[in-house]
């Protein structure tokens, strides 16, 4: 009776979150008065619809964070007056500000965040250690990304993998966020992530060249710059094929003989890439060729 009486708790949940993530005011509404009438009218339920509404399904959402990962403000709004939370976690420690952040709903960070504590604000979750402010910077909506740092969001946070919040901006191209960033007291431009590398490393890495271009004619990037395995930005640029970003690297004075610490030259790279050959005359013309019979580069 009681595995029964869960099956249909679940799936009542279920059909609440499907009307979350439409959005539907009024269906909700109707749902939940629906379900007090079951409720009242059933010997057998123990659950109440406030309680129904701090039930989570198995990743474990509940539905003010779904209707806030869907930028459905008035849904959230709703939510909250029926007595949802909206500091919750779910099962990976995402919150509904970061979810709302990484959908770029700005409306829906604007409400959220009076009512959080910094705690709830700044959480990292799970998967990638990101907080909202990073995963605003990383999926490029900058909107969000000034309305969380004015609101006291912490700047100076890393992920899991050492990336700043420029970092995470230069590494998907957000040209825009790392311009902002760096209007911020203490610009980042030479900070090191997990593996050392710089935010020009991740966006040579990523063939994003109006960003590295950013970094280094307007924040002083170091083209030479090296990891903690001796790779420069042209290795990273080059072991992701990348020519373009290559070839800038190299007119902004990038070390075409620069070996790494496993003695690999940037001709390695662009070898094993499948480099075209004006980019590898380049290179040899560059000073690149030394070492030539080396190791290959590590796959």
């Amino acid at each position: 009776e009681h595995g029964e009486e869960d099956e249909g708790e679940e799936g009542e949940l279920h059909v609440l979150l499907g009307l979350c993530a439409d959005g539907d005011v009024a269906a909700l509404e109707k749902f939940l008065g629906n379900f007090a009438v079951q409720v009242s009218a059933s010997s057998t339920s123990n659950i109440t619809p406030q309680e129904l509404l701090g039930m989570a399904d198995e990743e474990g959402d509940t539905p003010l964070v779904v209707a806030c990962r869907f930028g459905r403000l008035e849904a959230a709004k709703f939510l909250a007056s029926c007595g949802a939370k909206v500091d919750v976690c779910n099962g990976l420690n995402e919150t509904a500000l970061q979810d709302a952040a990484l959908g770029g709903h700005l409306a829906v960070v604007e409400w959220l965040l009076p009512q959080l504590a910094p705690a709830t604000r700044d959480a990292a979750e799970e998967h990638g250690g990101m907080t909202a402010v990073g995963l605003a910077c990383l999926h490029g909506h900058l909107p969000v990304v000034k309305a969380l740092l004015a609101a006291g969001a912490d700047a100076s946070v890393v992920s899991a993998e050492g990336h700043t919040l420029l970092h995470l901006a230069c590494s998907a191209g957000r040209l825009d966020v790392a311009r902002h960033l760096q209007t911020l007291p203490e610009p980042r431009t030479a900070a090191r992530d997990a593996s050392g590398a710089t935010p020009l490393h991740v966006a040579c890495g990523a063939g994003e060249l109006a960003t590295a271009r950013f970094l280094v004619d307007e924040c002083g990037a170091a083209v030479g710059a090296t990891d903690d395995g001796g790779s420069t930005p042209l290795h990273y640029a080059l072991a992701g094929g990348y020519d373009e970003v290559a070839v800038w690297l190299l007119s902004a004075g990038a070390d075409a003989s620069a070996a790494n610490g496993d003695g690999n030259i940037p001709l390695h790279y662009a070898a094993q890439a499948g480099a075209g050959a004006s980019l590898l005359k380049r290179l040899l013309i560059a000073g690149g060729g030394g070492g030539i019979g080396g190791p290959a580069p590590a796959s």
